[in-house]
């Protein structure tokens, strides 16, 4: 998908070069207002790092958010403003022969079932849509091949997928329900979320205890939330997070046997 799209108009690739309509992936969500697209692929904002939006916003409310496809979780906690994420790592490829990579964003608090290094499989439960990280309801979901937790959409980027091309007669079938009937969500800026230092991992969280975590986090100002303060404040060495995912990722192994 190289070069970059109009971003006035993103249409799917036609038939037969889509080779992504055929993987048949899930729609990563359902209940009340899965068909309404409150912010689509590509359009403009203003203010933020990314001048065009990097992947859909989908409009529902505290409802299932599914894995598309099989694959591993390499991202599950949360960023300095609150906002819960998850990212995986696809076993499907891009048409460069890349992992293909799914963001799921403003997850609802407490409500992800899956951590990193976790398998996933196409249909899996992995959480619950909602509104954290300061923005109205919504689901944010967005694809790239760039192994990229924090992809780019600029005049000279284009870390993302439209996800028209994986659903394009399926999202075809939204222009009834999409934008006039649904009051488009602020736009959310997701500025701070390149930065490693403002991400909180689960394994992380569970390591310092949960509790103690959302008293740290809650006691602080969002600029102040780092991972370098907590390592300070909590008394945890590099080396005991190096050992901390050593662990999870070799649980994580034994598991899948």
């Amino acid at each position: 998908m190289a070069g970059i799209v109009n971003a006035e108009e993103v249409k799917p690739l036609s038939d037969p070069d889509n080779i992504y309509e055929d993987y048949g992936w899930t729609w990563p969500t359902s209940g009340t207002g899965y068909r309404t697209i409150s912010g689509d692929y590509g359009e403009p904002r203003s203010g933020e790092r990314n001048p065009y939006h990097v992947g859909i916003d989908i409009a529902v409310n505290e409802k299932p958010v599914y894995a598309v496809a099989d694959g591993e979780v390499v991202m599950s906690g949360k960023f300095s403003d609150g906002a819960q994420v998850i990212v995986i790592e696809h076993d499907d490829t891009s048409i460069n022969g890349t992992p293909l990579y799914t963001r799921y964003l403003h997850l609802k608090l407490g409500s992800r079932l899956f951590d990193q290094y976790d398998s996933v499989s196409e249909g899996d439960r992995i959480a619950t849509s909602g509104n954290t990280g300061g923005v109205k309801a919504h689901l944010h979901f967005d694809i790239n091949e760039d192994e990229d937790t924090s992809p780019e959409f600029n005049d000279s980027v284009e870390d993302t997928i439209d996800p028209a091309y994986f659903w394009p007669h399926f999202i075809d079938s939204f222009a009834l329900t999409s934008k006039s009937d649904v009051e488009t969500n602020e736009h959310d800026d997701h500025a701070d979320y390149e930065d490693p230092d403002r991400y909180f991992d689960q394994i992380l969280i569970n390591y310092v205890g949960e509790k103690e975590f959302d008293k740290w986090f809650d006691a602080l100002e969002e600029s102040e939330r780092t991972v370098t303060k907590l390592k300070s404040d909590f008394n945890i060495s590099d080396d005991e997070v190096e050992k901390i995912f050593k662990e999870a990722k070799e649980k994580a192994k034994k598991k899948r046997k």
